[in-house]
C-alpha cells in the first residue's frame, strides 16, 4: 500500500492519466451531454500512449482506476454489475451522419443519441458544407422521399451506407451507390400488416362506396332523399394483385379470409403461393373485377397501369393503388374514370405527391387518401427503429440488417 509521500511524488504523466481516466468515466456516464468530454478523453488517452485495449476498457466502463491513476483489472466485474445495460458510446458519437431531409422523431432521437448528426443545408449553402463536413460523412439517412442522386453520393467520399425510412426506395440512385460499394437499406416487414390493412380498408371504401355514403349522411340527404343507393359487393368479384411480395401476400391472406377470389401478376410465379399466376398483365386485367397494385416505383414499373390495362379492366372494373403513384398513368386514369372506361378507383399514392391533380379531386368515383398506408404510430415507430438499427449494426458489426437487393450484403461476386 502506498504512503502519502509516494502519492505526492506521483509523476506528472500519471496525474495527467488519472485526470484523463476520470474524464473518460464521467463522459461515459452521460453519453449525450458528456460527449465533448468523452471525445477529448479518447484523444488524451491516445496522446499519452495508453494501449488500445485498455482505452476500450476505460471508455466502456470495464476497468476501474487505482490510486496511481492506472487501470484496475479487479474492478472490472464490479463495473459490469453497476452498468450492465449501458452501451459503449464514444466510438459511435464520432461517426458523422448526414440527414438528407427532415427525419421522423424516433429516427432523429436514435441517430443523435448514437452518432453526430448533420442536416443537409439548402442548395445555396452546400458548397461550404461539403468542403468542411463532406469528407467526414460515413452515412446518409433519409426520412422521406428526398432524392439521393449520383452527385450527392459522389460528394461524400467516405460514404458507406444509406438508411432509408420506408419500404420504397425510389429516388435513390442505386447504380451510383452500388458502383461506390455503398449499401442501401430500407424498412421492410415492419409495415407489411399495416399497409395490408389499409389496402383492405381502401378496397372496401371504394367497392361499397362507403366514403360517399358517409357524405350522403352528413349532407342531410338521408331524411330527405331516403335510403342510400345499393352498392356493388366484393362477394361476386375476383381481385388481381399486381405484385405478390410481402405486402401482396398479406393482402391475399386477408382476401382469403373474406372468401374473395385472388389471382396475381408478377415477373415470375411464386411456388408457395396457392393462387393462379398471370404472365400477361392485360390478360389478368380482362379476367378480374379489381386490380390491386402493390409494386415499387422503379423505371421498369413506371406507368405499368396504362390506358390499355384500364381498358382491359372494363366498365365494371375497380383500380386500387397502394404501391407507388408512378406505377399508374395518372392522366390515363382520369380519362378512364371520366368516360366510364372503369367504374372507380381507390388511391393512397400519387405521381407528384403531395400534389394531386384537380381533375382527380373533382371525380366522385375516386376515393383518395393522403399516402397513409403505414401511417400509424405503432408502425412508424417500428420503421424508425429499424432505420437506426441498420446504422448501428453496420458500424458495430459491419453488416446491415435489411439491405435492398440492388446493393446486397455480402456483395455478389462479379463475373470476370
Amino acid at each position: 500500500m502506498q504512503d502519502s509521500t509516494s502519492r505526492r511524488r506521483r509523476s506528472p504523466s500519471a496525474a495527467h492519466q488519472h485526470r484523463t481516466v476520470r474524464d473518460a468515466s464521467r463522459g461515459r456516464r452521460d453519453a449525450v451531454s458528456g460527449r465533448t468530454v468523452a471525445v477529448r478523453a479518447i484523444n488524451h488517452l491516445i496522446d499519452i500512449g495508453v494501449d488500445a485495449g485498455v482505452r476500450r476498457d476505460l471508455l466502456t466502463g470495464a476497468a476501474g482506476v487505482t490510486d496511481d491513476g492506472l487501470p484496475d483489472p479487479d474492478a472490472r466485474a464490479a463495473r459490469h454489475a453497476r452498468w450492465p445495460k449501458v452501451p459503449a458510446v464514444p466510438w459511435r458519437i464520432v461517426i458523422d451522419v448526414l440527414a438528407a431531409d427532415p427525419l421522423p422523431a424516433v429516427v432523429h432521437a436514435g441517430v443523435t443519441t448514437l452518432f453526430t448528426l448533420h442536416q443537409l443545408p439548402a442548395a445555396g449553402g452546400r458548397d461550404a458544407f461539403f468542403a468542411e463536413v463532406g469528407p467526414r460523412i460515413r452515412a446518409l439517412v433519409r426520412g422521406g422521399h428526398a432524392h439521393i442522386d449520383r452527385t450527392l453520393i459522389e460528394r461524400l467520399p467516405k460514404l458507406e451506407i444509406v438508411a432509408s425510412f420506408g419500404v420504397g426506395y425510389d429516388g435513390i440512385d442505386l447504380a451510383a451507390a452500388a458502383e461506390r460499394g455503398v449499401i442501401v437499406t430500407n424498412t421492410p416487414d415492419v409495415l407489411t400488416e399495416e399497409v395490408a390493412d389499409t389496402a383492405l380498408g381502401l378496397l372496401l371504401m371504394t367497392v361499397r362506396g362507403l366514403s360517399a355514403a358517409e357524405r350522403y349522411l352528413r349532407d342531410g340527404r338521408w331524411p330527405v332523399e331516403g335510403q342510400y343507393p345499393l352498392s356493388p359487393s366484393l362477394r361476386d368479384r375476383v381481385v388481381g394483385i399486381v405484385g405478390l411480395g410481402r405486402i401482396g401476400l398479406a393482402i391475399a391472406r386477408r382476401l382469403d379470409a373474406m372468401k374473395v377470389g385472388v389471382v396475381y401478376h408478377s415477373r415470375r410465379p411464386r411456388a408457395e403461393a396457392p393462387y393462379r399466376h398471370y404472365d400477361d398483365l392485360r390478360a389478368m386485367a380482362a379476367d378480374v373485377d379489381v386490380l390491386l397494385v402493390i409494386v415499387p416505383g422503379t423505371a421498369a414499373t413506371r406507368h405499368l397501369i396504362d390506358a390499355t390495362v384500364l381498358e382491359a379492366l372494363g366498365p365494371d372494373g375497380i383500380l386500387i393503388n397502394v404501391g407507388r403513384g408512378s406505377v399508374v398513368d395518372e392522366a390515363a386514369l382520369v380519362s378512364a374514370l371520366k368516360d366510364g372506361t372503369i367504374r372507380s378507383a381507390g388511391l393512397d399514392v400519387f405521381e407528384n405527391e403531395p400534389h394531386v391533380p384537380a381533375e382527380l379531386l373533382a371525380l366522385p368515383n375516386a376515393v383518395l387518401l393522403p399516402h397513409v398506408g403505414s401511417a400509424s404510430v405503432f408502425t412508424r415507430n417500428a420503421m424508425g427503429s429499424l432505420v437506426v438499427d441498420n446504422l448501428e449494426s453496420w458500424f458495430r458489426d459491419g453488416k446491415p440488417l435489411t439491405p435492398v437487393p440492388e446493393t446486397p450484403w455480402p456483395a455478389r461476386p462479379t463475373n470476370t
